[in-house]
C-alpha cells in the first residue's frame, strides 16, 4: 500500500550534481604536491654556529604574526613564511641586536641573504641555479604561489617552529627534484594498519562446473607442498613457505611476490562455444585454508627465514574452503596414497 498526500505538491526542482560544487583542481599541480609531500629523512646542517634540522612535509601552516621572506630560484619567486621571533633572533646576531624594523626593504633583504648564505650557497651548486633574496618591487605583482610545504625546523637546542616554502610550478619542480635526487624516502610505519594473511595446506584447480557438482562428503585431491610444508600468503601479493606448531608459523624463507595464476588464463576458450558452456569452464582455484596471520608493515618489511608468525585461534577443526579468496565451506585434509586431499565437510554450491 503507498500513502499519498493531497497536493499542491511543491515544485520539483533538479538537485545540482555533487561534482558541479567541488573544487577543481589541476593534476599537474596534484602530482607536483605529492613529490613534494613524500615523507623524507630529515635534513641535517648547521646555520649561524648552530646545528639545524629540517622534517619535510610536516602537519600544520603558517604561525599567526609570521615574516615573509621572499627569494628567487633562476627567475622563479618563492615566498617563505617565518616565525617573527628566529627570523629576528638570527638577524639580530648579525647586526649587533639592533633593530631590524627600521631598515629600509634593501637593506633588510641583504641582511636577510647573509644570514642564509650558509643555506643559500649548497642549494645554488646543487641546482646550478642562482638562489637569492629578493625585493617585493622587483618580483611580479601576483607571484603564481600555488604550491606550497610546511617544513618544521629545529636550530640548536630550541623548540621546533613551522616554516612554509610557497612556490611557482616551475620552482616547486626544482625542490621536489632537489629533494627526491639527495634525501631518501621514508616509509610511514602505519602501526595501526594490519594485513591479513592466510596458511594454506593446499590447492586445487577447478572449473565452475566441477565445483557445482561438489557434494559433502566428496572428496578432492590438492596440489601440496612437501615435507609437510604449509604456505602463507600475505595481503594476496606475498607468499613464503614455513611450518606451523598449531600456535606458530615459522618461515623457511622470505615472502616473495605471488607468481601469475597461469592456470587460470582463458586465452584457449572456443568462441564459438554457448556462454552457458564458456561459463561451466570458467576457471578457479580451492584453497584449503589451516589458519591465518595478521602482521604489521613494519613486520611484514622484517621477515625472513626464521621469522615467527603469531596464529589466529581457529573457532573450529579442520580447514576453510575458500574459492577464489571466498570463504565456501569446511573440510577435513586427508591421506590419499602418498598425496593429500580435502574431504568436503559443508559447502555452499554457487
Amino acid at each position: 500500500m503507498t500513502c499519498k498526500e493531497p497536493g499542491p505538491w511543491p515544485e520539483a526542482r533538479p538537485v545540482k550534481p555533487l561534482v558541479d560544487s567541488l573544487e577543481s583542481v589541476d593534476p599537474v599541480l596534484v602530482k607536483l604536491s605529492n613529490r613534494l609531500h613524500q615523507r623524507r629523512q630529515a635534513w641535517l646542517g648547521e646555520l649561524a654556529g648552530q646545528a639545524l634540522a629540517v622534517e619535510w612535509a610536516s602537519p600544520g601552516g603558517a604561525l599567526q604574526g609570521s615574516r615573509e621572506v621572499l627569494l628567487t630560484l633562476g627567475h622563479e619567486p618563492l615566498r617563505l613564511l617565518v616565525p617573527a621571533q628566529p627570523l629576528d633572533e638570527l638577524l639580530g646576531d648579525l647586526q649587533g641586536q639592533a633593530p631590524t624594523n627600521g631598515l629600509d626593504p634593501l637593506a633588510l633583504t641583504l641582511l636577510t641573504e647573509m644570514a642564509l648564505l650558509e643555506l643559500i650557497e649548497p642549494i645554488e651548486a646543487r641546482l646550478r641555479k642562482s638562489l637569492q633574496v629578493a625585493v617585493r618591487s622587483r618580483l611580479p605583482q601576483h607571484p603564481n604561489f600555488v604550491v606550497s610545504l610546511t617544513v618544521s625546523i629545529r636550530l640548536g637546542d630550541a623548540p621546533a617552529f613551522p616554516v612554509v616554502l610557497e612556490m611557482t610550478p616551475i620552482s616547486a619542480h626544482w625542490v621536489a627534484s632537489l629533494l627526491e635526487e639527495h634525501l631518501l624516502k621514508q616509509a610511514d610505519a602505519l602501526p595501526q594498519l594490519r594485513l591479513k594473511g592466510r596458511i594454506e595446506a593446499g590447492q586445487a584447480p577447478l572449473r565452475l562446473s566441477d565445483l557445482r557438482s561438489l557434494r559433502p562428503g566428496d572428496v578432492v585431491m590438492l596440489d601440496y607442498l612437501p615435507a609437510d610444508q604449509l604456505r602463507v600468503t600475505l595481503a594476496e601479493r606475498l607468499q613464503a613457505r614455513g611450518r606451523s606448531d598449531g600456535s606458530h608459523f615459522c618461515l623457511i624463507e622470505a615472502p616473495q611476490p605471488v607468481p601469475p595464476d597461469m592456470e587460470n588464463a582463458m586465452s584457449d576458450a572456443d568462441s564459438s562455444a554457448s556462454l552457458d558452456s564458456q561459463l561451466d569452464d570458467l576457471p578457479l582455484k580451492l584453497v584449503c585454508q589451516a589458519g591465518s596471520v595478521e602482521v604489521s608493515l613494519a613486520q611484514l618489511r622484517e621477515l625472513g627465514a626464521g621469522s615467527l608468525l603469531l596464529l589466529t585461534p581457529q573457532l573450529q577443526d579442520g580447514v576453510e574452503l575458500l574459492v577464489n579468496g571466498r570463504k565456501l565451506g569446511q573440510g577435513q585434509l586427508v591421506r590419499i596414497g602418498d598425496g593429500l586431499g580435502v574431504r568436503i565437510l559443508s559447502f555452499a554450491t554457487p
